[in-house]
């Protein structure tokens, strides 16, 4: 049995490796947001630093472990492929997907059994919310679950999850686990829910803004690289520097698919990184280390809405369009810039249109701000552990284990060999997604969104949609009692 699993992650390595040499085949659809070393033995931690294994910078503490059990895990069925894959797959990404389940089943000894369930924004998500909290109570409770990131936080509010800070074999101060969601998510040593730092779902998920070389040059217009190197890589720099360059090609004077713009990207669920990326949140950590809202103070919200809407209201350069399509766009050279996911580079792969592109990070809201900020796009994922499970030892060091794996085999496949060499076109866009992932920022209410009364960001996009008619003024007045209540009932959770 260990000389066929020897042999078969043997192949896999060679396969990713000779697959590199290759045109891939793109492994997801559009950005919809509902919204010669292997990894074995030398690579990369997607920072430039050495990749760590067992045996090397740090740690797991998965040695000598042998569970001799089968876990039962579920994923969100719309997005289960970055979680899991049943059977090898000529996509090199998503056999590295594959082959992690198949390292981790070895390294515990356990037999994974997956199942996908339709847990998201539709109408199945109280169903799914029942099925979770029967199982549970009935003593047949599932092992982990990895979910649409909203999701978790949900259960977690009713009481339905394990705290994660509280397990034998989950390691908060592991490199594979993001500082920042630690720091802020913990609260009074508990933790209810927990995304990867490497996994597929995380690191294809997070946000930049790609750019058309071609247009730019033709255009006489300044790169955002050089932008990005002088500090100068801000929201207001970046409208100026596509400023009148929109243009209504069909002339039906309303902006549409058939137009050309300087900045394009999605609304809603999109609205969120262009406020994490000039330094704003919706909750943050008191000086007792407890969550509280920032989204009550009006002004400061305010603050943000007068540098974004006085940007992009009735700005022509600027299109906010949530439908189908716009990654086409930018493939069609529709838009100069384009804020979006960095999956975006996937559907690039299989492109018949080969655009000489280039990559920032979100920008700042100005000079004086310490650092690029981004957040993780909607459809990611997040792990938890139900209560009541068979074994809590077994799930946690399934749970760890799926990290670790992202962390030493996953993500120096997709991020370091797909992403940042094979779909990158020039040495400076590899640097830029260096930056842009040590840049996430994760948010207390995002986590929690599902068990507010309202999703923060739904408030926040009518804002900025509508900034007269729609003031935060108006939006805290009507929802503020509400959603300070919410808030209050989610702190509950961590007393």
């Amino acid at each position: 049995m260990k000389k066929t699993a020897f042999l078969a992650k043997l192949l896999c390595l060679l396969l990713a490796l000779s697959m590199l040499l290759v045109v891939m085949v793109a492994c997801a659809t559009e950005d919809e947001d509902v919204d010669s070393e292997t990894s074995e033995e030398k690579g990369t931690d997607g920072t430039g630093g050495e990749l760590a294994t067992g045996t090397g910078e740090y740690e797991d503490g998965l040695s000598d472990l042998n569970f001799n059990t089968e876990i039962r895990a579920v994923a969100s069925k719309d997005q289960s492929y970055q979680v899991f894959v049943l059977e090898e797959s000529e996509n090199v990404i998503l056999n590295a997907v594959y082959q992690r389940t198949l390292n981790v089943e070895e390294r515990l000894g356990l037999q994974i059994e997956w199942s996908a369930m339709d847990a998201s924004w539709n109408n199945q998500r109280e169903i799914f919310f029942q099925h979770i909290q029967t199982t549970c109570e009935s003593g047949i409770a599932y092992d982990a679950l990895c979910l649409y990131n909203l999701m978790p936080g949900a259960l977690a509010a009713k009481g339905l999850c394990e705290n994660l800070a509280d397990t034998t074999y989950i390691d908060l101060e592991a490199p594979w686990w993001p500082e920042d969601f630690i720091n802020e998510i913990v609260v009074n040593d508990q933790l209810y829910c927990l995304v990867e730092n490497s996994s597929y779902g995380t690191l294809r998920n997070i946000h930049g803004v790609f750019f058309n070389n071609s247009l730019l040059d033709a255009r006489n217009l300044r790169s955002p690289y050089d932008m990005v190197k002088a500090n100068e890589w801000t929201f207001e720099n970046m409208i100026a520097l596509v400023k009148d360059q929109g243009s209504d090609l069909n002339n039906n004077g309303q902006q549409d698919k058939d137009d050309f713009f300087g900045v394009m990207t999605g609304t809603e669920a999109k609205i969120e990184t262009w406020f994490y990326g000039m330094g704003y949140k919706y909750a943050t950590k008191n000086a007792e280390g407890l969550p509280e809202l920032l989204m009550n103070d009006v002004e400061y919200i305010t603050s943000w809405l007068d540098t974004f809407a006085t940007n992009t209201a009735s700005n022509k350069d600027f299109w906010m369009w949530d439908k189908e399509g716009h990654t086409k766009m930018f493939f069609k050279e529709s838009t100069i810039l384009y804020m979006t996911a960095i999956r975006m580079v996937e559907h690039g792969a299989s492109s018949e249109v080969k655009l000489d592109y280039g990559v920032v990070p979100v920008p700042k809201k100005d000079a004086a701000q310490e650092k690029y900020i981004t957040n993780v796009a909607n459809s990611h994922d997040m792990w938890c552990i139900p209560v009541n499970g068979k074994d809590l030892d077994a799930s946690s060091a399934f749970v760890e284990c799926m990290a670790v794996e992202s962390y030493r085999y996953v993500a120096p496949i997709y991020f370091d060999q797909c992403v940042k060499l094979r779909y990158a076109p020039d040495e400076r866009l590899s640097e830029m997604y260096d930056m842009i992932r040590d840049s996430i920022v994760f948010d207390f209410c995002v986590i929690y969104s599902f068990a507010l009364p309202q999703v923060p960001r739904t408030l926040l996009h009518a804002s900025a949609k509508n900034p007269s008619t729609t003031p935060w003024t108006s939006q805290w007045e009507k929802n503020g009692g509400p959603m300070e209540s919410g808030f209050a009932s989610i702190l509950d959770l961590y007393q």
